[in-house]
C-alpha cells in the first residue's frame, strides 16, 4: 500500500492521543462533562478514569502496532469515535449548548452543528481506518518502512497531520483554576448545565441544584468529613458566627457521621454530591457557590475557608 494510506490512521490516533492526555490532566472537567451529557452519576468516576487511558491505548495501537494490533486499534477507534458522535449528536438534537470537554480545558468547543460535523468527520476517518485494516494495512511503522524517495512527501504529510492536529486541540489551552476570593468570581459558562445536576436532600428526595433556589438564591457549601477547616466552618454556622444566611451543606462522606457530629445541621445537608462537585469544578473543601433564582451561578465557586466565610458574609449583607 502507498504511504499516503497512513494519513487518516495517524490523524485519528493523534486526535485520540491528545484528547486522552487532556482528559487525564483535567479529570474533574471530564467528570463534569460526562454529567452534562447525562451519564448516571454512579458510573461517571469509572468512565472518567478508563476513557482517557482507552483513548491513549487505541492511539498507541494505531501508531505503533503491527497488522493484528493495528486492526484492534482500528476497531477501538471506531467504537470511541462512534460513541463520541452519538452523545454529541444527541445533545445537539436536544438543544444543549454546554462545552463538550473533548480535550479537557485545552480546547473549548460547545455543543452545536459544527461540533457534530467535526465528530462526524472523525468518525468517517475511523471508518476509513477500519476499512484499511480489513484490506490488510500492515500498520503505520511497517508502512513507513516501505517508503521510497518518492514517498517522502507523504511522510511529510503524516508529520504535518500529527502536528496540526495537536496544535488544533491545544489552541484554546487555558488553565482553569477555582477563584480564591470574591474579587476573582467569574460567571460560570455552563451554569445551567452545572445546576441541573442532581443531589439527595436530607429527607431522601432527589432534586436538581437549581430547584433548591426556586424561591430565593441559595448558598451551597461543600464540606467533607475529616476536613478540619470544614469542621470549623460548620461549628461557626451552628453557633451563628458565620452570619445570618441560609446555607445548605453538600456533604462528601458518611451521612451518619455527619448527622452525629452536627445534629443541628442534619436537615440542611445534601448527599450524593459528587456529580455536582464535578460539574461545578469543586475539587477542594470547603468550597461554596451561590445559585440564583434563574438557575445560574450568582457567585463562585470559591474554595478555602477564608473565601467561603467572605462569601457567606457578602451574601448575608445582600439578602
Amino acid at each position: 500500500m502507498p504511504v499516503s494510506t497512513g494519513v487518516l490512521p495517524v490523524v485519528v490516533a493523534v486526535v485520540l492521543l491528545v484528547a486522552g492526555v487532556a482528559k487525564i490532566r483535567h479529570r474533574a472537567d471530564t467528570r463534569g462533562a460526562l454529567g452534562r451529557f447525562g451519564f448516571p452519576p454512579a458510573v461517571i468516576p469509572a468512565i472518567a478514569l478508563v476513557l482517557p487511558w482507552g483513548e491513549i491505548a487505541v492511539a498507541a495501537l494505531l501508531l505503533l502496532g503491527g497488522p493484528l494490533l493495528f486492526a484492534l486499534g482500528a476497531a477501538g477507534a471506531l467504537v470511541l469515535t462512534g460513541g463520541f458522535f452519538f452523545v454529541v449528536a444527541r445533545a445537539a438534537r436536544k438543544g444543549e449548548t454546554f462545552e463538550c470537554g473533548c480535550f479537557g480545558t485545552w480546547e473549548r468547543s460547545r455543543i452545536g452543528p459544527l461540533l457534530v460535523i467535526r465528530n462526524g468527520a472523525l468518525l468517517a476517518a475511523a471508518i476509513a481506518t477500519a476499512a484499511l485494516a480489513i484490506a490488510g494495512l500492515p500498520g503505520v511503522p511497517a508502512l513507513l518502512g516501505t517508503a521510497t524517495g518518492a514517498d517522502a512527501q507523504w511522510a511529510v504529510m503524516l508529520a504535518a497531520a500529527m502536528g496540526l492536529t495537536a496544535l488544533f486541540a491545544a489552541a484554546g489551552a487555558s488553565a482553569r483554576s477555582a477563584p480564591t476570593s470574591l474579587a476573582e468570581l467569574p460567571t460560570q459558562p455552563d451554569a445551567q448545565d452545572a445546576t441541573a445536576t442532581e443531589v439527595v436532600t436530607a429527607s431522601g428526595a432527589v432534586t436538581r441544584l437549581r430547584d433548591l433556589a426556586l424561591q430565593h438564591p441559595q448558598v451551597i457549601v461543600f464540606v467533607r468529613h475529616g476536613c478540619g477547616s470544614c469542621e470549623d466552618l460548620l461549628r461557626d454556622v451552628e453557633s451563628d458566627r458565620a452570619g445570618t444566611v441560609d446555607v445548605l451543606f453538600a456533604v462528601s462522606g458518611d451521612r451518619t457521621m455527619f448527622e452525629t457530629a452536627h445534629p443541628g445541621l442534619a436537615s440542611r445537608a445534601l448527599y450524593a454530591v459528587q456529580a455536582a462537585r464535578s460539574a461545578l469544578g469543586v475539587s477542594k473543601t470547603p468550597a461554596a457557590v451561590v445559585i440564583g433564582l434563574n438557575g445560574t451561578i450568582a457567585a463562585g465557586p470559591v474554595s478555602g475557608a477564608a473565601a467561603v466565610r467572605e462569601l457567606l458574609v457578602r451574601t448575608a449583607q445582600t439578602a
